[in-house]
């Protein structure tokens, strides 16, 4: 069944693609890949809501407009690959190896998978520093959390990471390299080391690859990760 008789199926109608809000293009494509620019949840040029997610606004409604988000961003997609149904063959099955659990591997916490397997790359979904399953620690990077305790996490979170790109691609020996780790640290406020905690990181990354661990990264302080994690971890990973 085509993508288009699938939506058809579940009754669901693209928006058309909401107008970009500054500089740049709703999606572009490169290389077999449709890569969106980030979706608001508008719905006809509007927000449905704005404010906080656990004070403005219901965990339950930020769910409903996170899908109006993926909505959004199929419709850009689709219109910038020249159709839903081309938009969406960069994930077929013989182009999309999907990770499987497996003992050595986080779970997901919510509806993904661990790592997914692309043109030579192996991508992870942001890896939390599970330890038997368990975080070690929760809250904010700067209060409850020290950066030194932070950046030892941030390490688990990487090696969380490759855990996932091995089991995705067939074990770790087929791992080559890294090309891009990003990192999020929940930040207290006025904490700025956010890149010597996600170091942790790329510390155990270069120790493990050598010259092939040397990336490009994003270190960027938030209000808040899943869980109450300190620390989320994101890697890019070359195939051999």
């Amino acid at each position: 069944m085509s993508v288009a008789a699938r939506l058809t199926e579940l009754g669901i109608e693209l928006p058309a693609v909401a107008a970009p809000v500054a500089a740049y293009v709703p999606a572009a494509v490169h290389a077999g890949l449709v890569y969106t620019s980030g979706q608001l949840p508008f719905v006809d040029g509007a927000l449905p809501a704005v404010g906080k997610v656990g004070a403005e606004v219901s965990a339950e409604d930020a769910k409903s407009y996170a899908r109006t988000c993926a909505l959004n961003a199929l419709a850009a997609a689709a219109d910038a690959a020249g159709g839903v149904d081309r938009a969406v063959a960069a994930v077929a099955p013989e182009l999309l190896v999907l990770a499987v659990e497996v003992v050595a591997v986080a779970a997901p916490v919510a509806a993904y998978v661990p790592a997914a397997v692309h043109a030579g790359l192996v991508y992870t979904s942001g890896q939390l520093p599970f330890v038997d399953g368990a975080l070690p620690a929760v809250g904010k990077v700067g209060a409850e959390v020290s950066a030194e305790d932070a950046k030892s996490y941030a390490r688990t979170c990487a090696l969380n990471a490759l855990a996932a790109a091995a089991d995705a691609a067939g074990g770790v020996d087929r791992i080559a390299g890294v090309l891009r780790v990003g990192g999020f640290v929940a930040s207290a406020e006025g904490f700025t080391g956010q890149p010597g905690v996600v170091n942790g990181a790329s510390d155990v990354l270069g120790e493990i690859f050598g010259d092939a661990g040397r990336h490009v990264r994003a270190a960027v302080g938030v209000a808040e990760l899943p869980l109450g994690s300190p620390v989320e971890v994101e890697v890019t990973f070359l195939l051999t």
